[in-house]
């Protein structure tokens, strides 16, 4: 008898002022895990380097935050409203120190786009060298952000990592 009366027509305008915020908070935990399920946890480890990366806006890059030497921090290069910034720090799994003689390369892709392919420059800030460079990202939609590091020294392989990244909307 109490399955029928919570099935009642009649019943459910009873129980729905208290289910509606319980259903809108089940949502939004929906829509942010969807949100979020694609992305790779940090840091990524592979082939024994742990790589942290990072997306920003060229407008909060400060060329006073660089220091002198770092060449893609010119007037001369893209930086629009568009242009975004792509980080990334390396460091040795097996030692924990990080890898400032590397070889970067990233290629930028968004989804059903021209890829965009850049050396990724060593800079120095505060002491720690990180590596980075700027790219054309003017779209909501997500992109492919593909990375191929080499170790100076006596390593010879390339280490190829992609990272999904969805460009956030304005």
């Amino acid at each position: 008898m109490k399955f029928y009366a919570l099935c009642h027509p009649g019943s459910l305008a009873l129980w729905t002022p208290k289910l509606l915020p319980w259903l809108a908070v089940l949502s939004l935990l929906l829509a942010f895990s969807a949100a979020y399920a694609d992305l790779p946890e940090q840091p990524l480890r592979k082939d024994g380097l742990v790589i942290y990366y990072g997306v920003l806006p060229a407008k909060l890059m400060a060329p006073g935050d660089l220091a002198v030497g770092d060449t893609h921090m010119s007037p001369s290069g893209t930086r629009g409203v568009a242009t975004h910034h792509v980080v990334i720090a390396l460091f040795d799994e097996a030692t924990g120190k990080r890898l400032p003689d590397a070889t970067v390369r990233a290629s930028v892709q968004p989804l059903g786009g021209a890829t965009e392919e850049k050396t990724l420059e060593p800079m120095e800030i505060a002491g720690t060298v990180t590596f980075g460079n700027f790219f054309r990202m003017d779209a909501d939609m997500p992109y492919a952000i593909h990375l191929r590091i080499r170790r100076s020294g006596g390593a010879s392989s390339e280490v190829e990592v992609t990272l999904p990244y969805h460009h956030p909307s304005r």
